[in-house]
């Protein structure tokens, strides 16, 4: 008898299992084929692309879930908001003693505009002022119309300014210490599909994606000393972001939006802030010569085995003879081909190549001159 129930009972367990199993296989092809997704019996369940409006979770296997994008979007605010600042026009101090006057008062929403902390020792990046306002003698009198508020709502008055020419963005330095300072993208390192992140001070946020990276402007004739790429996203800004910044998911510097509502990668500004943290003041690599990039060429004449498919071709219509190509024996018609051993292609442009380098290094730039190779150094000289 005893024998009996044991029997029935491992039929029971075994019928379920097999009911459970089953059950489960239907389950997984009905939510597939809703909404859209793989047919494999294996594999991930992933609603943050698929046809649910609210939902953004991945499900692995049917045992992790993985930590849904909102919550991954709401760290990355919290972490860059630490490091934004709002730019005020200086209030007088209240002359009344016996009552609170909300006119001396700065106002969240009556900012100039946002800055960037980009040092821990107090530089900070905005294009929320006019950068004319501090050329020339009015520089240390306008400064004093300004303040700098925190985050965590100090304020400061500013010291210093630089003004990068390239860009007419603005570096306002605060006597501060320590500050919170976010890492700023490598110059290849902004690609196609990837996800963007604005905010303003006022809390207003932006999500989109990066549909394209590429050169822009007249390729016969590119400048070596400043040139950056032309983004596009997938959605357009709206002026409240002008003068703002984009980040990714992990909360790096990837775009910086200017007046005109223009993304400029932020790579670009990596050398003026390196120069700012060392030296206190800005400065950019030159080696000044124009430039045809090849990679955007093709030759009608193939069979040719001088043909070159990249390089930088030395433009014929060079700005200056007393510059560092010309001094270290680089000659019109030269195709460089390489700088310090890396290979010049459409990914990697002779100008994006220079502006990771500094005033007074030393570069080595292979190149054909005809059919010979030819090693040259040159100095960098300082962009004015």
């Amino acid at each position: 008898m005893i024998e009996k129930n044991k029997n029935g009972i491992v039929v029971i367990v075994l019928l379920s299992t097999l009911f459970g199993l089953v059950a489960g296989i239907v389950g997984s092809l009905t939510v597939r084929s809703y909404f859209g997704t793989s047919s494999a019996f294996f594999g991930e369940l992933n609603f943050v692309n698929g046809n649910l409006d609210k939902p953004n979770v991945v499900i692995s296997g049917a045992k992790k879930v993985v930590v849904a994008q909102d919550e991954k979007i709401n760290e990355t605010i919290s972490l860059v908001n630490v490091s934004l600042v709002g730019i005020y026009q200086k209030k007088a101090t209240s002359t009344k003693k016996e009552m609170i006057d909300l006119d001396s008062f700065y106002k969240i929403g009556d900012e100039l505009g946002a800055g960037l902390i980009v040092t821990s020792d107090g530089w900070i990046v905005t294009d929320a002022l006019n950068h004319l306002e501090f050329v020339g003698k009015n520089k240390q009198l306008n400064m004093g119309k300004y303040v700098v508020i925190g985050n965590d709502k100090k304020i400061y008055t500013i010291d210093k300014i630089e003004i990068d020419p390239s860009t007419n963005y603005i570096f306002l330095h605060i006597n501060a210490r320590d500050l919170a300072v976010l890492n700023m993208a490598s110059q290849d390192s902004l690609n196609t599909g990837e996800t963007a992140l604005g905010l303003t001070l006022a809390g207003d946020t932006y999500l989109s994606t990066v549909s394209s990276v590429r050169d822009s402007g007249n390729y016969l004739s590119i400048s070596s000393d400043f040139y950056y790429d032309k983004i596009k996203l997938v959605d357009d800004l709206s002026e409240n972001f002008n003068s703002s910044f984009i980040f990714d998911v992990s909360g790096r510097i990837v775009m910086f939006i200017n007046k005109k509502g223009e993304l400029i990668p932020s790579r670009v500004f990596n050398v003026v802030v390196d120069s700012l943290f060392e030296k206190g003041v800005i400065s950019r690599p030159s080696l000044g010569l124009d430039y045809a990039d090849l990679s955007y060429f093709i030759s009608s004449d193939t069979e040719n085995k001088n043909f070159q498919e990249s390089g930088a071709l030395v433009n014929p219509s060079p700005k200056s003879s007393l510059l560092p190509w010309f001094e270290a024996g680089i000659k019109i018609g030269d195709i460089i081909k390489y700088i310090d051993g890396a290979e010049l292609n459409k990914n990697n442009s002779l100008a994006k190549i220079i502006m990771t380098y500094a005033p007074g290094d030393e570069v080595e730039f292979g190149l054909l001159r005809g059919t010979e190779e030819l090693q040259i150094r040159a100095i960098l000289a300082e962009l004015k």
